[in-house]
Parts: C-alpha cells; structure tokens; sequence
C-alpha cells in the first residue's frame, strides 16, 4: 500500500514554501493519505468501486473511465483516482491508484 503526502501545486512548478499554521491565513496544511492504491477492486462493478475509493479516503474523488473509449489527463493529482472499468460490463479492469 502506498502513502502519500500532497500539498497544492505553488503554479511555478517549485515545492510550496514550509510555514508554519500561523504564519498565513492561507497556509493549506499537508494531508496524509492512509490508502493510495485499490488491487481488491479489480473486478468489481466501477460505481461500487468509486463509492469504496471515496468512502476510505475521503481527501480523493473517484473518476470513472471506460477503457479503451476515453482519454485522461496525465498530470499527477494526488486528490484523484482514475477508475478504469471495462466498456461491456462496466468491471474495473486496471486497480485504481492516486494520481
């Protein structure tokens, strides 16, 4: 299982600044992520695989994709989860990962 730790991309591509809470009303505190990765899901329906991501980690939102059909971004979002699910029978055919 992996862990994560993320904070908000700074838009320059630069690591965010380290403050300390006080520092700035601004500050958005680093969230530690307990589950990064979802092996057990791989095979199960993609809606209830979504609703399981989400309830287990709230900090990440669940997306559905149908393999094969449909292209993504590739950026890393450590707040999402793509969902890969199989255009027939809506399975989830790849395990769902952060990113």
């Amino acid at each position: 299982m992996r862990t994560y730790v993320c904070s908000p991309p700074s838009g320059d591509g630069a690591p965010p600044p380290q403050k300390t809470p006080a520092a700035s009303p601004t500050t958005f505190p680093l969230r530690r992520v307990r589950k990064g990765s979802w092996p057990e899901l791989v095979g199960e329906h993609g809606e209830v695989a979504k609703g399981k991501i989400e309830r287990e980690n709230p900090n990440v939102t669940a997306r559905i994709v149908v393999d094969g059909e449909m292209y993504v971004i590739t950026d890393y979002d450590c707040f999402r989860v793509w969902v890969w699910v199989d255009k027939d029978d809506g399975t989830v055919v790849k395990t769902p990962i952060i990113g």
